[in-house]
């Protein structure tokens, strides 16, 4: 296994939910999104600037952004893109875009690393306001993320779906669940438990196919998607764990289902 126990003190330290987009600048509703957040050598990136503050802004030119920089923005620019400079107005309800596809001034693939971009705007009487959303490019060719059924032996029900909208993809948000109508109908809490071991361990609850120690536990309300928000972290990529789903009862009863053997991806 690659670096499992890297990717379960990062996941212990994560929310119950990742957000796909972050404030920018001062003002409320005003949120920048960069798709993907950890990107392979040569892939596009999206940068989405939006205003839902029903305010206007207005950016000082023709471009959503003002350059890119390695690490975050207050270092040598590697980027500036060539924009007019003419104010330019983003309405209420309005986003404005911006596509990059790697490459400096020069027109040269920059090295793996963080990039951050300089977004820079104005409100409607001119107070500036900034932010600086940032990228993750990996070294690491695409990596399709997996999500392996194991039932065990003797076999648990196969109740633990994979991941509804997500796989375990790095940047996004993993939410496999739980199917009451093969795993415990009357359950009030959900879980997964997270470990870099795998087992088989008979028990009365139901076989153990996951390690114990260490370990996290993920919890939701019966039937409802997990949600862990895997971070943008390039030495994830093709990172193994063990996870395993269950549920408990009114009366406290507990009933565990198979597991899902994880590869961390990047797609």
């Amino acid at each position: 296994m690659k670096k499992p126990l890297a990717w379960i003190a990062a996941l212990s330290l994560l929310s119950a939910s990742a957000s796909a987009q972050l404030p920018c600048g001062g003002i409320a509703g005003v949120d920048v999104k960069i798709d993907p957040p950890a990107a392979t050598l040569g892939q596009m990136v999206k940068l989405t600037l939006s205003n839902n503050s029903g305010q206007l802004i207005q950016l000082p030119s023709s471009c959503t952004i003002q350059s890119i920089h390695p690490i975050n923005c207050g270092g040598i620019a590697v980027f500036t893109p060539g924009c007019a400079a003419v104010i330019t107005p983003i309405p209420p309800g309005s986003t404005a875009i911006f596509f990059w596809d790697q490459t400096d001034d020069f027109g040269n693939q920059v090295p793996p690393g963080q990039y951050g971009f300089n977004v820079f705007y104005y409100d409607g009487v001119f107070s500036p306001f900034t932010c600086c959303p940032t990228v993750q490019i990996c070294s690491s060719p695409p990596t399709p993320a997996a999500e392996v059924v194991r039932l065990g032996a003797p076999p648990n029900p196969p109740g633990f779906l994979p991941g509804v909208t997500s796989g375990p993809v790095i940047g996004a948000t993993w939410d496999p669940v739980i199917d009451h109508t093969i795993l415990q109908p009357g359950a009030i809490l959900d879980f997964v438990g997270v470990s870099g071991t795998v087992t088989n361990i008979p028990s009365p609850l139901g076989t153990i196919l996951c390690g114990t120690a260490p370990g996290i536990v993920l919890t939701s309300g019966a039937g409802v998607p997990f949600a862990a928000a895997i971070p943008a972290d390039c030495g994830l990529i093709g990172a193994a764990l063990c996870t395993q789903g269950g549920s408990v009862d009114a009366i406290g009863a507990i009933a565990l289902a198979n597991a899902l053997d994880l590869t961390i991806g990047t797609f």
